[in-house]
């Protein structure tokens, strides 16, 4: 499952955009290990609870992707890309794309 991991320097770009522990409970699960999940979700597009168990509970990744989410998370680390792509002058921030699909389904489904 490679293909869904980040390299060391990846993540230092971005690892001290996720929240800090909490000071009391149980320890937390490696931030790193609930990215690649949400990796390997979206790029297998695998419904959650067909998560392997390398990336532990499916409940735990899903609970983590919401709170990123609502935390606006995944918008600041793109904003944060966007600004090392800006300065290495490798992107065009007036016109640039994601990739997307469409995915039609019949009026009844």
């Amino acid at each position: 499952m490679r293909r869904f991991r980040i390299s060391d320097e990846q993540w230092n770009v971005i690892s001290d955009l996720f929240p800090a522990p909490a000071a009391t409970g149980r320890p937390r699960r490696n931030l790193r290990v609930l990215l690649y999940a949400r990796f390997w979700i979206l790029n297998t597009g695998s419904p959650r609870r067909d998560l392997p168990e390398c990336f532990g509970p499916w409940q735990t990744a899903y609970e983590h992707f919401n709170t990123w989410s609502k935390n606006r998370l995944f918008e600041r680390i793109l904003e944060r890309l966007h600004l090392r792509l800006d300065e290495a002058d490798l992107i065009d921030l007036e016109l640039w794309c994601l990739y997307g699909t469409n995915v039609r389904a019949h009026a009844s489904a």
